[in-house]
């Protein structure tokens, strides 16, 4: 389950550096197949992260448990986000209602910051650790 963790991890970060440097302008159908691959890595990687969480791990310090609380708003928000946007996405395609495709680019920003929010929880998760980098004082030796 973990393999499965970092797969998903590295891929919708692969997927996010195509949708950053590709844009829909560039090359729409690898814009649009890495959108897809990004929003179904971060789903699955946000699920199964919930359940090692919630399964792997007891107890739970106060500090997991409000980690946990905050990840699972943060995933409840993302999915109902998403989910909204291929409706209104599809309303304005159908009907093109007026204001649709705005509503749309609301929820896809929602989308992505909930996304970013998931992984900045990580913050309370090592809120009390320190990690030190030390070089060598004259720098890299030659051997």
């Amino acid at each position: 389950m973990n393999r499965a963790l970092l797969v998903l991890h590295i891929w919708q970060y692969m997927s996010l550096l195509l949708l950053t440097y590709i844009g829909s302008k560039q090359n729409h159908s690898v814009h649009r197949n890495a959108f897809v691959s990004f929003i179904i890595t971060s789903m699955g990687h946000m699920l199964v992260f919930l359940l090692l969480f919630k399964v792997g791990r007891s107890p739970l310090s106060d500090r997991d448990k409000y980690s946990l609380q905050l990840r699972t708003s943060f995933v409840a928000v993302h999915f109902i986000s998403f989910f909204l946007s291929l409706y209104v996405y599809w309303r304005h395609n159908s009907y093109c209602e007026p204001y649709a495709y705005s509503i749309f680019g609301i929820l896809e920003y929602t989308v992505i910051l909930s996304n970013i929010a998931y992984h900045t929880v990580q913050v309370v998760n090592f809120q009390d650790d320190y990690y030190i980098s030390i070089a060598h004082p004259t720098g890299l030796k030659h051997t």
